[in-house]
């Protein structure tokens, strides 16, 4: 049975962002989006709330949900225009990382990681000799297994990345016993198998490419931890995202000196399991593979890896997070750090508030507000609040009950999807329990 969870994102009376799992919806009548989008319609009338107070909707970017012709969202939008559709940002990023992971060299590496990951922890066999050889040879690592570095879990494969480097010698000894076979103990499979795996990962351009790709997403993983907190907002994740873009930039800039202790970390990687630099050639004709002339085996690795992979994964970002609700951004500059720094922030938090002139209490009095907000901030003694979960609860309702209600309505704008994931990963659970009960 097909089942889309609903989860509700709201601002709470205590002025806390909360977001609440309500149930699954079966989805008898079809996947379309105009099937969905009714699903969802009755369900929020089920609950007895107004569909007029929704301002804004989270989903994946999948064809039935975000389509722009007939998706969930766009159908739900032509019914209430103030329910913004926003593309789960932890999916965006997760697209980011992805496109960005399909240039060759990279998507290679990325294949021979997961390969290897599954060969060990889908064998117990295997996965336990490669348990005894970390503890053996790394008795202070962290993990006793490796990580599958899969596509759509975003920790994971960042994670996975650096539980490989930290015992990639323990792994080439494995493949080494099993090459061997010295015991008779490994099957034909086994031993071809660790064979093909031993020499991919002997090979420095794959060394390098983990190392360089390794240490490029772990710029990424603060944000993508953050993107996965229940009361993350969306301008937190708007100045975050901007904090990862200049890292990326600033990496980028300064690239000599980044992919020169990257490089270094992977010459050590090799020297421990005992490969040294090295290229391929370069000929004066190549379809198959980089023919990048250059004048030494670093300077080689940075033209086909390091400055590939960086222009490509902050082209993405740039790209994909571009300011599509724009309306919503013009809402960040009643935020105090703007009104005392951005000459122009009442013009643009005006044309926020006027998308939601109708749900003001008393809009006749905006201006009024505005200018008092501006003096309040200025006569502010402790530090200013960076977050909209630190702001709202400083807001006097009395005081400022236009500006309230709308920072209300920018922190109630979804950001992203995680905790509907975390409830379709639940129904596993759900579900085995269900069935190994007998019914009363």
């Amino acid at each position: 049975m097909e089942q889309m969870p609903l989860v509700l994102r709201f601002v709470n009376d205590n002025c806390e962002i909360c977001k609440l799992f309500f149930g699954f919806i079966p989805c008898d009548s079809g996947l379309s989006g105009e099937a969905i989008g009714s699903q969802i319609l009755n369900s929020i009338k089920d609950l007895g709330l107004e569909m007029k107070f929704c301002v804004g909707q989270g989903y994946d970017g999948a064809g039935n949900m975000a389509g722009n012709c007939s998706g969930a969202a766009v159908r739900i939008k032509a019914i209430y225009p103030k329910a913004l559709y926003v593309h789960c940002g932890s999916h965006v990023l997760n697209l980011c990382v992805a496109n960005a992971c399909n240039i060759q060299i990279v998507s290679n590496m990325m294949s021979n990681v997961r390969v290897i990951s599954q060969f060990f922890n889908f064998s117990p066999k295997r996965f336990d000799v490669l348990k005894k050889k970390i503890e053996e040879m790394f008795p202070k690592a962290h993990h006793s297994r490796l990580i599958d570095v899969c596509r759509t879990r975003w920790i994971a494969r960042i994670d996975g990345l650096d539980v490989f480097i930290e015992v990639l010698p323990a792994i080439i000894k494995c493949f080494e016993l099993m090459i061997n076979n010295n015991e008779k103990s490994w099957n034909h499979d086994s031993v071809r198998d660790a064979n093909s795996y031993f020499f991919a990962t002997r090979s420095f351009q794959f060394l390098v490419t983990l190392v360089v790709v390794s240490r490029c997403l772990e710029v990424t993983r603060p944000i993508t931890k953050q993107f996965q907190s229940p009361n993350f907002d969306v301008f937190a994740s708007h100045e975050k995202i901007n904090l990862l873009h200049l890292a990326l930039q600033q990496l980028r800039s300064d690239i000599e000196h980044s992919h020169g202790a990257w490089y270094s970390e992977a010459v050590l990687l090799g020297a421990s399991v005992g490969v040294y630099e090295h290229k391929p050639r370069t000929i004066g004709k190549q379809l198959n593979r980089n023919n990048c002339p250059s004048e030494s085996i670093n300077e080689y690795y940075k033209k086909v890896i390091t400055i590939p992979f960086l222009d490509h994964l902050s082209s993405q970002i740039q790209l994909r997070f571009s300011n599509k609700n724009i309306a919503v951004y013009n809402g960040f500059f009643a935020t105090p750090t703007n009104v005392l720094n951005v000459a122009e922030w009442r013009s643009n938090f005006l044309l926020f508030s006027n998308e939601y002139e109708d749900e003001l209490p008393e809009p006749r009095y905006i201006m009024t507000e505005l200018n008092m907000w501006e003096d309040y901030w200025r006569s502010f003694k402790n530090s200013l609040p960076t977050t909209l979960t630190k702001l709202l609860p400083l807001i006097d309702r009395i005081t400022f009950p236009n500006i309230f209600t709308l920072i209300q309505i920018l922190a109630t704008i979804p950001v992203t999807t995680c905790t509907c994931e975390r409830s379709i990963s639940v129904i596993r659970r759900l579900k085995t329990y269900l069935r190994s009960t007998d019914p009363i």
